[in-house]
């Protein structure tokens, strides 16, 4: 028993390996909370910073069940987004969601393995968030007066359609200076208290229009999900947080030392 305990500690090591950085420099935070129930589990987050246009893209799974044969699975689908944005480091949201579908529909789906997902991109040149989501909870655009507006569904979850049939529906909307995406697992508006409710999207919507704003958004909203479940959580949870601290019309190659700096962070 001691060897298997020892065994998922170091899985949990090369599981967490995976996760990028919180980083807070320049125009762009992004920071995120992970508290899987197991050792490891099924939610993983992923980040690319282009400095070719200065784009972030970010990308949120949620693998079907939690444990072991969940990690084993986010941990291929990690490879396969790193192998996408070796080859493609522009590969927008609608790409990006085409490719991973086609992966797990014709590795994964005959093991009924499916994920829901999330993958946006922000132009912090623009402020212009692109966004799909896969049969994934709604993120939040949290805007600086306190409003909250849903980035719905845009198309089914990955692998179960074939890949002919997939459209992921890419849609887009206009973020400004201050302005945070909320992220999340299903983990969090599923979390029960001990009388057996649920946390629910209009808690989490209330949540996110508190006022002032939290320093740390990910950290907050998981502490609220942490009262409500009181320490008895039943699903792997992850917050995750992207501001836009400030927007510049002018191009990349344009940008002063100042900032270009946050473009030379290594989130991975």
């Amino acid at each position: 028993m001691q060897s298997i305990g020892g065994e998922f500690t170091r899985a949990r090591i090369v599981h967490d390996a995976m996760f990028p950085k919180p980083f807070d420099v320049g125009h762009i935070a992004f920071e995120y909370q992970y508290e899987p129930i197991a050792e490891i589990g099924g939610d993983y987050v992923h980040i690319h910073v282009c400095k070719e246009s200065g784009k972030i893209y970010l990308t949120l799974l949620d693998v079907a069940g939690h444990g072991l044969a969940a990690a084993l699975t986010v941990n291929r689908l990690f490879g396969e987004l790193e192998r996408i944005r070796a080859e493609n480091p522009h590969a927008q949201p609608h790409d990006v969601m085409l490719l991973l579908n086609r992966y797990i529909n014709l590795t994964m789906s005959r093991h009924s393995l499916f994920a829901t997902g999330m993958c946006m991109s922000l132009d912090p040149s623009s402020g212009t968030l692109t966004w799909v989501n896969a049969g994934h909870p709604p993120s939040l655009l949290r805007t600086t007066d306190g409003g909250v507006r849903d980035l719905e569904t845009t198309c089914m979850l990955l692998g179960v359609q074939n890949p002919n049939d997939f459209e992921p529906n890419e849609q887009q909307i206009a973020m400004h200076p201050g302005d945070v995406v909320i992220a999340y697992t299903d983990g969090v508006i599923e979390a029960r208290s001990p009388a057996g409710e649920q946390f629910g999207m209009d808690r989490l919507r209330e949540t996110a229009k508190f006022n002032p704003p939290p320093r740390f958004w990910s950290r907050f909203i998981t502490s609220a999900v942490s009262t409500h479940h009181n320490g008895n959580p039943d699903d792997d949870l992850l917050v995750v947080a992207l501001t836009l601290r400030g927007v510049t019309m002018s191009k990349p190659e344009q940008w002063n030392e100042a900032e270009k700096s946050w473009m030379d962070v290594t989130p991975a």
